[in-house]
């Protein structure tokens, strides 16, 4: 028991590495969490900072949810370890201590802890993502359906229930995260993926 609380401390500690955030300061920036929709994550790293900083960020961003989620299996070997874990690296994202508990929204994060808990759901999210993405013309809004389909295809799947719990529950804390994005998105006010990326790519 000691040992498991070791570990989603270690995790929460991970998850709150302000990656977006260290970017921004890298590049001269101000503090991303004042720029584009206000995110600390990849995706606003994307439009404030540029595609290829985005991608770094997304990429680092994954491996704080991946990391933790391989220590509590190699080390613990249970599947609730390995839920709990994920959940305070997506946690740590959300609220980092670092730097005042105001972070990102975990999209990326999850990523990383999906992708230990079955690879082959995350291999199925990515194309999804990106298909939502062309067909919405939004980030927030692809990524949240994106996070729910997690629960859906591992019940589809017949994945272990913990597995299915833990998917809800980091679909219900991105609804939380993302609670101001979703409310703009049904003002109308969210700017499209085109646009934000337009200043990259021409209009």
């Amino acid at each position: 028991m000691l040992l498991l609380a070791f570990l989603i401390i270690i995790s929460y500690l991970i998850g709150s590495i302000p990656t977006a955030f260290l970017a921004a300061k890298i590049k001269n920036l101000a503090d991303i969490r004042n720029e584009g929709t206000g995110n600390m994550g990849a995706t606003n790293a994307l439009i404030v900072i540029g595609p290829a900083m985005g991608l770094l960020v997304y990429f680092i961003d994954l491996f704080k949810g991946l990391i933790p989620v391989l220590m509590a299996r190699n080390i613990l070997g249970t599947d609730v370890s390995m839920g709990l874990c994920g959940l305070a690296a997506i946690l740590g994202h959300d609220f980092p201590v670092y730097i005042g508990f105001k972070g990102g929204k975990g999209v990326a994060t999850e990523s990383g802890v999906i992708f230990v808990l079955n690879q082959f759901v995350m291999w199925l999210i990515i194309p999804c993502w990106i298909v939502l993405v062309f067909i919405t013309d939004q980030f927030i809004l692809s990524s949240l359906i994106c996070m729910l389909l997690v629960p859906v295809f591992f019940a589809a799947f017949r994945q272990p229930s913990i597995f299915i719990t833990f998917g809800t529950l980091y679909f219900l804390l991105g609804l939380f995260a993302h609670r101001a994005d979703i409310a703009r998105i049904a003002a109308g006010k969210e700017k499209s993926a085109r646009a934000s990326l337009s200043k990259y790519f021409g209009k």
